[in-house]
């Protein structure tokens, strides 16, 4: 195994704990590889994934995994347990190379991606730039609402995924 492999398994478990659907766990991985990219936590994907309640939009989703209790991964995704044979699951696994390596990336200005060059799928077009996301359905932490939802100048809504909203 290696690190890549590694990082891609925190990212899919991270991913499968966050959300319900497919297309919902494709874009939080989009969402982070876009974190990562921004040299969030010094562009490391394991940091990235470790402080994401620092900027989580909702509130006590993300308490820790049964296999490392109290490590700070294990308080970075949540504890619904993973079913190995769901069909979404297996599909993202599928996937991830394709979003952990993804040619998306164009550096340019001061945002370091241009949305007009993005080039990809439409689930990755529709995330585009987006760093941050909140859950519809659940409590809105109060940050959040303060710096992201209500600054839309710096953070437009960038798509909406069933109850999940994406922001820049």
């Amino acid at each position: 195994m290696t690190l890549n492999d590694f990082q891609k398994a925190l990212l899919v478990e991270f991913a499968v704990r966050e959300a319900e659907s497919l297309e919902q766990m494709k874009c939080i991985c989009y969402c982070m590889r876009n974190r990562v990219r921004k040299g969030w936590h010094d562009g490391s994907w394991t940091k990235c994934i470790e402080h994401a309640q620092e900027s989580a939009g909702n509130e006590g989703h993300l308490e820790g995994i049964r296999s490392a209790p109290g490590t700070a991964i294990a308080n970075a995704v949540g504890t619904r347990e993973i079913d190995p044979n769901s069909r979404p699951l297996q599909m993202l696994l599928q996937a991830i190379d394709d979003i952990y390596h993804g040619q998306r990336w164009v550096p340019s200005g001061v945002d370091g991606v241009r949305d007009e060059d993005a080039q990809g799928t439409d689930l990755e077009s529709a995330v585009g730039t987006a760093l941050y996301w909140v859950r519809l359905d659940r409590p809105v932490r109060p940050w959040f609402a303060e710096n992201i939802v209500r600054d839309r100048e710096n953070h437009p809504e960038r798509s909406q995924m069933g109850l999940m909203m994406f922001y820049k």
